[in-house]
């Protein structure tokens, strides 16, 4: 895990803003915040965590958070996968890379990235994200 700036992350995929709006409020409320770190490419920045990377990522940036809690994976790995794609020919990942740097970013929720595992079963790549109990100035795992 790694405190990462806001703006050396990149999305991939709009936001629904009620949900951002909805996020920061919830957050907001809360003493200490715990969620999941956002995943992201390691060479790219680009957030990959299919489960409200992007809307955590904006909701905590709106909060003027500068830093935030990343798990960095390599997404050229093949075990890494669209769920919502065809898993192996790598066509969805490569065009999800090419949102980032400058085209039209894919609707929400467009991409599922999942992880196969050792036994050949695929789950939400977020599983491998550790909770984090954070505040702006700190950012514990738990």
């Amino acid at each position: 895990m790694a405190r990462v700036h806001v703006a050396e992350l990149h999305p991939h995929e709009r936001i629904v803003e009620e949900r951002v709006e909805g996020l920061v409020a919830y957050l907001q409320a809360l003493d200490d915040v715990v969620i999941p770190c956002v995943v992201a490419c390691r060479r790219t920045g680009m957030i990959i965590d299919g489960i409200d990377g992007h809307h955590r990522h904006a909701a905590l940036q709106r909060m003027g958070w500068r830093f935030i809690p990343v798990l960095y994976v390599d997404y050229d790995d093949a075990r890494i996968a669209d769920a919502n794609g065809n898993a192996k020919s790598g066509v969805l990942k490569r065009c999800a890379a090419a949102r980032t740097q400058g085209y039209e970013l894919f609707a929400p929720k467009t991409t599922r990235h999942v992880i196969e595992t050792c036994g050949g079963h695929t789950v939400p790549l977020l599983v491998l994200a550790p909770l984090v109990c954070m505040t702006p100035q700190t950012v514990e795992c738990i």
